[in-house]
C-alpha cells in the first residue's frame, strides 16, 4: 500500500536557514559599520538632534576649571545641578577618584597652577585614527586594565580626568601635555571621541607618581611651602595633632582622623572676611565644604614636614542600574590632598573630608532616565569606538548593551510586567507554532472526515467538547439515545483505529472509509 510522505520540516534545512540569516545579519552589521566610518559626521549630525530630544540633554554648560578661590563660597549652579552627568567610564571596576588639576602654590586663599607641561611622547597603531601617549619610564603589560571615559557633551574641562595612576592615553588628539604633578591638558582634541586610560590596575583611591626619576629633597620643597601669616598658628596646631606619630604615614591618618571627627561638611559657610579662610575654618567656623578640607590638610602637613599637595577632580562610583558602566555628577566634584612618604618613596591619597561630604556613588537614576542614559551611553561608545577605528569593539558594544538591557528588564526593572508578558507570549507563540506546525495528509483528512461526523450530531443537539477523547463522545452519544447511535459509535471507533495505528493506513483505506461515512450522512 502506498504510504503518505511526512511534510514535517527537515532540522538541515532549519540549521541552513539560520546559519544563512546569522552570516546576512553579520554582513549587514560589517556594511552599516563601514558606512558610518566614511559617513560618520554626517550621520551623527543627522542623529545627534533625535538623541538629544529623547533624553532630553540641557544646553547649559558644565565647566571645570583650575580656579580655586576659597574666598568664594561653593556656586549655586553646583547645588542646583548636582545630578548632571558630566561623564560616563566604562571598566570592570568603579574608576573612583579622577585627578583633574594639581597645585603647590597656595597664597591667601587662592591655589594657583605653576607648573609648566611638556608633552608626552605618543605612537599611532595601524588603521586607527587615535594616539596612545606615554607616562615616561612606565611600562603596561598585557594585564593592565583599561578604563574609557566619554565626558558629556555639555561638559568644558581644560585638563583630562584620569585615575592616579594611568599610564598611557588613548584619544584623538594633536598633542598631550603633561607637567610632573600629573595633570594632563590635551591639544586639539576631538572631545566627541572621548579618551581612554590604561592603568596597571584600578585602585580607586591612586595619588599620581611620576616614574621618570627618583623624586630628591630639592623636588619636594615646593609642597613644604606655607605662606608666611600662616605659619606659626598652622605650625602651633600641627605640632598638637601629630603629637606622638611616628611615621609620615601615621602623620597621614593622624590629619585623616583629626579632620573627619572635629569638623562638619557644610555648603555655604560664611567664614570671617579679616582671615586667611584656612585660620577661619579651623578657629571660627568649624564646618566648610572639601575645598576647606582639602587645604587645611595640605598646610598643616606640611607645617609638620611632610610634602602635600591640593587636587581637584570628580569621584566616579556610581553604578548605571541598566548598562553597566559609571556615572560622575557635578554634584561628584571633590577634592582632595596627596602626600608623599620619604621611607616609601611614594606619593598617597589623603581623605580628609567626612563621609557625609565624600561622593559615595549612590544611584541616584530613574527608571526613564535609566533608558535614557544607555541610549545616550550606546549612542557615546559605538561612534567613540568606530572614529578611533575599532569596529569590531563596537559592534560588541551594541550587543552588550542590548543584552544588559534586557537583563535589566527582567531582573531590575519593571520585572512584574516584564514576567507576565513574557509567559504570555510564550503561550500564543507555542499556541502559534502549533497551528502552524505541518501535519501529514493523511491526518489531515481523517480529522476532515471526524468534524462531518461531528457536525452530523450538532444537528441533534449532541456536541463534543474539545477536552473529549473519541471514547468519551461515543459514551455521550450513547446517553442521549439518539436515533442510529449505534451506527455512529461504529464510524468514530473506526475513525479511532486507524488515527491511532500504529503504522499510517494507506490512501486508498482511508479514501475508502471518507466514502462510507459520506454515504452514511447522506443517507440520514
Amino acid at each position: 500500500a502506498r504510504r503518505p510522505s511526512s511534510k514535517r520540516p527537515r532540522w538541515a534545512w532549519r540549521l541552513a536557514v539560520w546559519s544563512l540569516s546569522t552570516a546576512l545579519l553579520a554582513a549587514l552589521v560589517a556594511a552599516n559599520c563601514m558606512l558610518i566610518v566614511r559617513y560618520h559626521r554626517l550621520v551623527e549630525a543627522a542623529a545627534d538632534p533625535f538623541v538629544q530630544m529623547l533624553i532630553g540633554q540641557r544646553s547649559r554648560t558644565v565647566v571645570f576649571t583650575g580656579n580655586v578661590d576659597l574666598n568664594r563660597t561653593i556656586s549655586s549652579f553646583v547645588t542646583e545641578h548636582e545630578k548632571r552627568i558630566v561623564l560616563r567610564a566604562r571598566s570592570e571596576q568603579a574608576p573612583g577618584y579622577l585627578r583633574g588639576f594639581c597645585y603647590h602654590a597656595y597664597a591667601e586663599g587662592r591655589w594657583a597652577l605653576t607648573d609648566s607641561a611638556l608633552p608626552l611622547s605618543s605612537n599611532i597603531s595601524a588603521g586607527r585614527a587615535s594616539r596612545t601617549f606615554r607616562y615616561p619610564g612606565v611600562d603596561v603589560d598585557d594585564s593592565s586594565a583599561r578604563i574609557d571615559i566619554f565626558p558629556s557633551g555639555d561638559f568644558r574641562s581644560d585638563a583630562l580626568l584620569a585615575t592616579g595612576n594611568t599610564a598611557t592615553v588613548e584619544l584623538i588628539a594633536e598633542a598631550l601635555l603633561a607637567n610632573r604633578e600629573g595633570v594632563l591638558q590635551p591639544r586639539e582634541w576631538e572631545e566627541k571621541g572621548g579618551y581612554s586610560l590604561n592603568v596597571p590596575a584600578i585602585v580607586q583611591r591612586a595619588a599620581f607618581n611620576s616614574a621618570s626619576r627618583p623624586v630628591s629633597e630639592r623636588d619636594l620643597q615646593p609642597y613644604l611651602r606655607v605662606p608666611e601669616l600662616l605659619r606659626q598658628p598652622l605650625q602651633q596646631k600641627a605640632e598638637r595633632i601629630f603629637a606622638g606619630a611616628e611615621t609620615e604615614l601615621d602623620q597621614v591618618r593622624r590629619i585623616e582622623s583629626y579632620m573627619t571627627n572635629n569638623f562638619d561638611y557644610q555648603l555655604g559657610v560664611q567664614l570671617p572676611a579679616d582671615q586667611d579662610p584656612v585660620i577661619g575654618f579651623l578657629d571660627t567656623a568649624k564646618a566648610g565644604h572639601c575645598e576647606l578640607f582639602a587645604t587645611a590638610a595640605v598646610l598643616l602637613l606640611r607645617s609638620h614636614g611632610v610634602p602635600s599637595r591640593y587636587v581637584t577632580g570628580f569621584v566616579c562610583l556610581e553604578a548605571h542600574p541598566l548598562d553597566g558602566h559609571w556615572i560622575a555628577r557635578t554634584g561628584d566634584c571633590h577634592a582632595w590632598a596627596e602626600a608623599y612618604l620619604r621611607e616609601q618613596g611614594r606619593w598617597v591619597l589623603v581623605e580628609p573630608t567626612p563621609a557625609s561630604g565624600i561622593p559615595l556613588g549612590t544611584d541616584r537614576t530613574g527608571a526613564w532616565d535609566a533608558v535614557s542614559e544607555s541610549v545616550r551611553t550606546l549612542w557615546t561608545a559605538v561612534f567613540t569606538n568606530i572614529k578611533r577605528g575599532y569596529f569590531a569593539t563596537a559592534i560588541v558594544v551594541s550587543l552588550g548593551s542590548i543584552g544588559r538591557g534586557i537583563s535589566w528588564i527582567f531582573w531590575y526593572g519593571p520585572w512584574y510586567i516584564a514576567w507576565p508578558l513574557l509567559v504570555v507570549a510564550v503561550i500564543l507563540l507555542m499556541r502559534w507554532h502549533r497551528l502552524q506546525r505541518p501535519q501529514d495528509a493523511w491526518v489531515r483528512e481523517l480529522q476532515r472526515v471526524r468534524s462531518r461526523l461531528e457536525h452530523f450530531m450538532a444537528r441533534h443537539h449532541v456536541h463534543r467538547q474539545h477536552w473529549m477523547t473519541i471514547g468519551d463522545f461515543i459514551r455521550r452519544i450513547d446517553d442521549a439515545k439518539v436515533p442510529y447511535g449505534s451506527e455512529l459509535a461504529a464510524l468514530l471507533t473506526e475513525y479511532e483505529a486507524l488515527r491511532y495505528a500504529p503504522s499510517p493506513p494507506s490512501l486508498e483505506t482511508i479514501d475508502s472509509y471518507a466514502r462510507r461515512v459520506a454515504a452514511w450522512i447522506s443517507g440520514h
